[in-house]
Parts: C-alpha cells; structure tokens; sequence
C-alpha cells in the first residue's frame, strides 16, 4: 500500500513540474511581445516554444528560468524516486 502511495506521489510531483515547465512556456509565448520595448524594460529575448523570440523584462526572464529549473527539478526527483523505490522494492507494481 505504502509503495502504491509513493508511486503516486512521485508521479504527481513529475506531472506538476512538467505542467509547470510547458505552462510558462505556453503563456511567455501568447502573452509576451513579439519586438523589443526598451520603454518598458522588456528587452531580453528568449526563445520558447519551438524557436518562438519573445522580448520580456529581467524580472521575467528570472522567473521563467526559476520555474523551467524548478519544473525540470521536480520531475528528475520524481524520476529517480521511483527508480530507487523500483530497484529496492520486490514486485512493486503487485
């Protein structure tokens, strides 16, 4: 039972940091400009979604950095924990 829970668990924790990861992709990509407003501070170009240049602020290049490394955190943890649960339990999917 306790390794059922840890499964699911450890695949929730992959699935939020692969919605979080793709999500603030997706949204940069519809909600971000398209030219450089040096006005506004939004001047650093990023590429996301599949070679797509959008120009956003410091303060948001921060922050869509922090969350691709945290999303990409969160399902490398996950990763590995089932991989350890797997190799250390018996017929784990039983």
């Amino acid at each position: 039972m306790l390794k059922r829970l840890l499964v699911i668990v450890f695949l929730s924790v992959f699935f939020v940091g692969l919605a979080a990861h793709v999500g603030i992709e997706l949204c940069y990509s519809s909600s971000k400009l398209k030219i450089s407003e040096p006005e506004t501070g939004r001047v650093a170009q990023v590429t996301i979604n599949h070679g797509k240049i959008v120009f956003v602020s410091q303060e948001e290049l921060v922050r869509l950095h922090s969350i691709q490394t945290d999303g990409l955190l969160a399902m490398l943890v996950s990763f590995v924990g089932i991989r350890i649960l797997k190799l250390s339990v018996k017929d784990m999917w039983h």
